[in-house]
């Protein structure tokens, strides 16, 4: 075994038409409605002496809803493969929100 990196990216969907990077700024924020549309890419990849190998990619499909006094999150993941699901995700998030 080794060491192992994980990278998060996270798009937002624009225009209804594709996705592009979230940010930050308080022009972008403002701009996002109590319901909101994501993909968040998940990348592992392996570091060893000899190099780096891609280890896992896994992509999951978001759908927040802002209701007031409660958020709903819905979440598909894109293939079946990995040891990382929808649960795990939905776990994570929920941990970070609480």
């Amino acid at each position: 075994m080794g060491l192992f990196k994980r990278e998060m990216k996270v798009d937002i969907a624009s225009e209804k038409t594709g996705f592009e990077p979230v940010r930050t700024d308080t022009e972008f924020v403002s701009g996002i409605s109590e319901r909101a549309d994501f993909t968040l890419r998940i990348n592992d990849t392996l570091l060893k002496g000899e190099g780096r190998y891609p280890a896992a990619e896994y992509t999951f499909l978001l759908r927040i809803d802002d209701r007031g006094n409660s958020i709903e999150c819905f979440i598909v993941q894109q293939g079946r493969s990995g040891e990382i699901d929808s649960l795990d995700l939905k776990n994570m998030l929920k941990g970070v929100l609480e």
